[in-house]
């Protein structure tokens, strides 16, 4: 039941990360974020003032972004979790075994999300 309810909580986070990204993404339509410094003529603010929208790129990276920014905190969520069990495991075998495996897969979870998160932003800057 635990794990149904985690599977479920993973689920619901992601699809609301990939939601937020476009939503605002959207927010930002029409609006002029660039401004004259007084007297020096330069732009402030201004990244890339060739594009107006938000593109594939910016919108991938961003949701891709927050995805990864959560798995990333429950990762590390997880391995305090194990290391609290560990702790408080009282010497027996089998709960200390049961934490020790939830530390290391919460690291190997935290190293595929850094990991993809690196994968994704070199195949976006260079390939998209």
């Amino acid at each position: 039941m635990k794990r149904a309810i985690l599977i479920f909580a993973l689920v619901v986070g992601l699809a609301g990360a990939l939601a937020s990204g476009s939503v605002l993404a959207a927010g930002n339509e029409g609006y002029e974020i660039c401004s004259k410094v007084s007297g020096s003529g330069s732009t402030v603010g201004c990244a890339n003032k060739e594009r107006d929208k938000n593109t594939l790129e910016d919108n991938l990276t961003g949701a891709l972004g927050t995805a990864f920014m959560l798995v990333g905190a429950l990762a590390v969520v997880m391995i305090i979790f194990g290391g609290i069990q560990y702790t408080t495991s009282g010497g027996d075998s089998s709960k200390t075994a049961n934490a020790k495996r939830i530390i290391a897969y919460s690291i190997v979870g935290l190293a595929v999300a850094l990991l993809g998160s690196a994968v994704v932003y070199f195949v976006v800057g260079n390939v998209i």
